[in-house]
């Protein structure tokens, strides 16, 4: 291996692909009906003679029936440290279907574009000093493989190393390409990096009050992965500095594609710690999970303060401590001194269970294995198998004195920015208590809840004593209804006595904040308690409409949406979150202020019905809540019927004759769904090949004819031609006519024709001879009536007698005259 090189400019590296590697890389419902469904009136598609072309028909219905029924965010940035510098974040780790930009940061005019080798990384002098693992930076290396370093690195770690112990940020390290993408950095002391900024990391950390005095940006956009070619990569990682104690990295992420486990790695190092992994599973996650509510994007806050004195993370015992005697997974009930705010609700009590966690429902004693799946409210310290008899069990609550003294110490010295006042503080605290199935492992640890009796909380988890304990037999963290728990990021329950997201060994504090301030109301919304809970409420500016939470119903071939008013819905008493429709799996996406439901009669039917009558096809499903659920009880809960109603027949004609235009009318028919019927001319019976430009066509040309219908699953609706017919002039109705197709069969006084396909998909096809009208002009004009009807009947098309099929035409209609059409 050779050395790397001192180019100017602080570049430095070296390609190691070997010409072999480089060439490899470059190498690289069913349907129920009564009956067929005939039309009441005729569909027309009117097509000039040899130049037939596209024929559209479209309409719209919609029928409506209708009967009537905060959230937390906890600081971390999971860090394991006993170094200086306290990290922060507010914490979600939850994928959102939220509308949103871009979490990236915009490039100014003073982005400097990187042009390195493979592996290869850049030395930056930086315009002031950043702080980081207790430390004052003035240069860091940017390697090409997305990571920074504060130290020297090798050129040789493409593949990430999570057991470095160096100061070092990775938003995405692993191999990355050096040719293809952008790859560039920029710093500033103001303008515009440094307002956007300020803008950002206030937004996410409302009670900070951060004012930068340096920004440095380094994005990584359209780079693709060096062992899989195909896969790009977009993401970014930001530096900011107030100049003083405070300091913030976001890691910002657009495109991650999916990455073999061990080949990536996301977080921060600092020396003699372990990594610190951003929590998810695979690395396409990145951009659409976060711990600040945007999706896409991870900050962590920093704090330079000196490094914490050693000693027990765990509170003191107070006078009050009251030690409990329970059975075998048993709880017990306390009432609360004030209420304590956690996931936008206040509740009065608690249910303290002896084995390592306190719920906010009746626990289920069998419940001794932790259950992450619950989506209830629920905080767990160590949530594991405990013994009963062994040990100390006890719990305190106060609203003054040494415990509330030490709870406002403590969070204050962790979170200096918050200026915390607690009103009131409550501890629950296992000490020497066994494991039940491995007896000899002891445990000691604590939970803090605080409160100012205002809209700030915290929860602390001090660990003292935890030994290792098997996968699945421990969880800690904690969950909120209907959402995924939130746990503390370490392999084993042993880390938990010497790791921390807030530089005390040991200890994980989160903090909850108001619920109005993560909600992402809309401008025409409102935060607003409402019985208790806290949700967007409808602002100044009140909808017209007179559909019940201003509905919006769209209906589209197989496809439907209902989009409903998501403040209207919160003050009647409905989460969004407790609709669904028919198929309970089928919920709600909040898009801007809305709720919509989408569903189709193909892959996402969501309990979609379809039923028919003697001239419309009905695709029907339901929103509904589940039983007694909402705000206030409501006997039958919310139940809102979608139809989505389509004619049986249409009609459409060509609107010229021989000079096929496009030929496409399009019709809106009030509150009816929307679809297409054309008419196609094809050059043979593959029916691949379409009739395009000026052609000149023999009478007694075979002619192909397919008439389509867009929009719709053609494994459950198809389209029958029932009468096809040819006139010399544009009228459908006119006196002298040919009849092509009667009655789905082809005409038995014309041999030429034979319908190919009928009545078995969304496209029917039939070919005749070309021919002209004696005693008129060449020109003539083709007309089609045709019907919907739903596959499960098995019968949508008759069967017509052998004799039928084609036969070659008479020869009174043999001419040698030729006929020119433009298409």
């Amino acid at each position: 291996m050779n050395s790397p090189s001192n180019a100017p400019g602080g570049r430095h590296g070296q390609t190691r692909k070997t010409a072999a590697e480089t060439f490899c890389r470059h190498s690289q419902r069913d349907l129920q009906s009564e009956s067929l469904l005939f039309m009441g009136c005729q569909l027309l598609l009117c097509l000039a003679a040899l130049l037939l072309r596209s024929g559209v028909a479209t309409g719209q219905t919609t029928l409506m029936e209708t009967t009537m029924g905060g959230v937390a965010t906890g600081q971390t940035t999971l860090m394991e440290t006993t170094m200086g510098g306290v990290a922060t974040g507010q914490t979600t780790l939850m994928e959102t279907t939220m509308v949103q930009d871009s979490p990236l940061f915009y490039d100014g005019p003073g982005a400097i574009s990187l042009s390195l080798g493979d592996g290869a990384y850049e030395t930056i002098q930086l315009e002031q000093p950043f702080k980081y693992a207790g430390k004052a930076y003035s240069q860091l290396y940017l390697n090409i493989d997305g990571y920074l370093a504060f130290f020297v690195p090798n050129i040789n770690d493409e593949l990430p190393n999570s057991q470095l112990g160096k100061d070092l940020i990775a938003p995405l390290w692993t191999d990355l390409d050096f040719y293809v993408g952008v790859k560039k950095y920029e710093q500033a002391t103001s303008g515009p990096l440094i307002d956007q900024a300020n803008q950002e990391i206030n937004r996410m950390f409302p009670d900070v009050y951060f004012s930068a005095r340096w920004v440095f940006v380094a994005t990584w956009e359209n780079v693709p992965i060096e062992f899989s070619y195909s896969e790009i990569t977009t993401f970014q990682v930001v530096l900011a500095s107030d100049g003083g104690h405070l300091s913030f990295i976001l890691m910002n992420y657009e495109t991650i594609p999916s990455i073999s486990p061990g080949y990536w790695l996301a977080g921060y190092g600092m020396e003699n710690s372990n990594f610190v992994t951003i929590p998810v599973n695979n690395a396409y996650e990145l951009s659409s999970t976060s711990n600040v509510n945007i999706p896409g994007r991870w900050a962590f806050q920093f704090t330079d303060t000196t490094p914490p004195p050693p000693g027990s993370p765990l509170f003191y015992d107070g006078p009050g401590a009251i030690s409990l005697s329970l059975g075998d997974g048993a709880y017990e009930t306390i009432q609360l001194e004030q209420p304590f705010k956690y996931a936008g609700k206040a509740y009065s009590q608690l249910y303290l269970n002896i084995d390592g966690y306190l719920a906010f429902f009746v626990p289920n004693i069998n419940d001794e294995l932790p259950n992450s799946q619950l989506g209830k409210d629920l905080i767990a310290p160590l949530w594991t198998d405990l013994d009963f008899y062994v040990g100390v069990k006890k719990y305190e609550q106060a609203t003054s004195g040494p415990l509330i003294d030490q709870a406002n110490q403590e969070i204050n010295r962790m979170f200096p920015d918050v200026y915390f006042s607690a009103r009131w503080v409550f501890v629950a605290t296992w000490e020497n208590v066994p494991i039940e199935f491995s007896y000899s492992e002891i445990t000691t640890f604590q939970v803090v809840l605080a409160s100012d009796g205002g809209h700030l909380s915290f929860i602390l988890m001090n660990y003292e004593t935890i030994p290792s304990i098997s996968p699945g037999y421990w969880l800690a963290g904690y969950g909120m209804e209907n959402s995924n728990f939130v746990t503390i990021p370490v392999n084993n329950a042993y880390e938990l006595s010497s790791t921390s997201n807030v530089n005390i060994p040991g200890r994980w504090a989160f903090q909850f904040i108001a619920p109005c301030q993560i909600l992402n109301c809309a401008s025409d919304e409102v935060c607003r308690q409402i019985n208790g809970v806290y949700g967007c409420a409808c602002g100044y500016i009140t909808t017209s409409s007179p559909n019940i939470y201003d509905a919006i119903e769209t209906c589209s071939g197989s496809n439907g949406s209902l989009s409903l008013s998501r403040c209207q819905l919160f003050e009647a008493g409905y989460s969004p979150d407790v609709l669904h429709l028919n198929d309970p799996n089928c919920k709600g996406e909040i898009q801007n202020n809305r709720l919509v439901f989408k569903f189709d009669s193909n892959v996402n039917m969501c309990g979609t019905t379809l039923e028919n009558n003697a001239t419309h096809i009905i695709f029907k499903n339901n929103a509904v809540t589940n039983n007694r659920t909402g705000l206030i009880s409501r006997t039958g809960g919310l139940n809102i019927t979608i139809s989505c109603v389509y004619p049986i027949i249409q009609s459409i004609s060509m609107p010229t004759d021989i000079k096929a235009t496009g030929g496409i009318i399009s019709k809106e028919l009030s509150n009816e769904g929307t679809y297409q019927i054309r008419m196609i001319p094809y050059t043979d019976a593959t029916f691949l090949v379409q009739y395009t430009g000026s052609v000149t066509l023999q009478v007694n040309h075979q002619m192909y004819i397919a008439v389509e219908v867009d929009q719709f699953d053609s494994t459950q609706i198809a389209l029958v031609l029932d009468n096809c017919w040819a006139t010399p002039v544009n009228q459908t109705d006119y006196s002298v006519r040919w009849d092509l197709i009667v009655n789905e069969c082809p005409n038995p006084n014309d041999g030429t024709v034979s319908v190919l396909q009928n009545g078995v998909s969304t496209s029917s096809h039939f070919s005749f001879r070309m021919f002209t009208f004696t005693d008129f002009s060449t020109k003539i004009y083709l007309h089609c009536q045709v019907h919907l009807c739903l596959q499960k009947t098995g019968n949508c098309a008759l069967n017509c007698p052998l004799e039928l099929t084609r036969r070659r035409r008479s020869v009174d209609f043999l001419d040698s005259a030729a006929i020119s059409m433009e298409f």
